[in-house]
């Protein structure tokens, strides 16, 4: 306490009685008590210590008391003496074990190194924010992996509905597909028998029925329908046999007599048709783009693949980390650094004992060894 001026101290007692006052005063001793039968018993009334001046033995005060802005003084004889005899009475406080001095206003440097505390409150503060590092560090990365886990189901969401959607559409575009070669077939097949030839055949075949059925009234039931069927299957032969002969006609003209060349030629026409070569499918409904995925190298998959544009990203972004400086590290707090360089030099100085121990013992054997020789 004597370190502080004498206006520091007077304004500390100050303070002290307004909290008694107030009742929100913790510790176990008490200023007033401290002030009973000292000239400085005036300041139980003084809200605010303006100046305090020494002047051979004798000190002036100047204060106010509660809110009044009247500046009052007061001339103490023996000042000095009684001052310092106040502030020895409230270091003894301070000082005495067991009380709590959660209240007063001290200074926590001067009464840690009075007391010998600064080593001890240094390491627990080091330990103190290693342990919030730590969390830190670990909440950073447990939110890290939630918001990678977040973007990558997103991703994998899109995904699948876009899988979805090209698969949608290849099954139509197939459906699509289907019904134009079913409608192409059927018209050829119709034009194989129906052309003008075929045409006519039915005319006749037409012509007959209709004869037959005008001499229905003259015959009986059986012959009727032993008629009918009859003509029937010499209809169908007919036009069996005019469908055949225009289908073989028309292989005949597509696989006539060719050159080489002009099979050469027809193959190499025919790799360039689009959707010539084709990957492996496992079914005709499959598209085309998953069939070409499963011929990439399967890689392990730890989350998301990545794709050519995620590659090109992470190269630019090096290149860019490369030339920039590296971020500052984080300021630790100083009497955690205090702490660290403590334990740093108990750490070396326990090293160099131990190295002194393993050099000085190999010695000592020598000598020993040295002079047993000797006697």
């Amino acid at each position: 306490m004597r370190a502080k001026t004498p206006k520091a101290f007077l304004n500390f007692v100050v303070g002290c009685l307004v909290r008694e006052a107030a009742r929100t005063w913790l510790d176990d001793w008490s200023m007033i008590a401290l002030l009973r039968g000292s000239p400085f018993a005036f300041l139980k009334d003084a809200n605010d210590v303006l100046g305090a001046e020494v002047a051979d033995d004798a000190m002036l005060a100047r204060y106010k008391e509660g809110d009044s802005s009247v500046t009052r003084s007061k001339r103490v004889r023996s000042g000095t003496a009684a001052l310092v005899s106040l502030q020895d009475a409230v270091s003894a406080a301070l000082e005495a074990c067991g009380n709590t001095h959660w209240a007063t206003d001290v200074d926590f440097v001067a009464l840690a190194t009075e007391l010998n505390l600064g080593f001890i409150i240094a390491l627990g503060i080091m330990r103190k924010d290693d342990a919030a590092w730590k969390i830190l560090r670990n909440y950073k990365a447990w939110k890290w992996n939630k918001r990678a886990d977040k973007l990558l189901q997103s991703v994998l969401k899109i995904q699948r509905a876009w899988h979805s959607s090209v698969h949608r559409k290849w099954i139509k575009r197939c459906h699509q597909a289907a019904a134009c070669i079913q409608r192409h077939a059927r018209g050829f097949a119709v034009r194989l028998m129906l052309d003008r030839p075929g045409r006519q055949l039915t005319a006749e075949c037409q012509t007959l029925m209709e004869d037959l059925v005008a001499r229905r009234s003259h015959m009986s039931e059986t012959r009727w329908w032993a008629l009918t069927a009859v003509h029937g299957a010499k209809v169908r032969v007919r036009m069996a046999r005019h469908r055949q002969r225009n289908l073989d006609r028309i292989l005949m003209q597509g696989l006539g007599p060719r050159s080489n060349t002009a099979r050469q030629m027809d193959k190499q026409r025919r790799l360039r048709m689009k959707g010539a070569l084709q990957p492996a499918r496992e079914t005709v409904f499959e598209p085309f783009i998953f069939a070409l995925a499963r011929l990439d190298i399967q890689e392990p998959r730890y989350g998301a693949k990545r794709s050519p544009v995620m590659e090109q990203v992470i190269k630019a972004r090096k290149e860019l980390v490369r030339w920039l400086p590296d971020p500052p590290p984080p300021l630790p707090h100083i009497a955690a650094r205090r702490g660290r360089n403590a334990v740093l030099t108990r750490r070396l100085v326990k090293k160099a004992r131990h190295s002194k121990a393993q050099t000085l013992e190999p010695e000592d054997g020598r000598s020993r060894r040295i002079d047993e020789q000797g006697q």
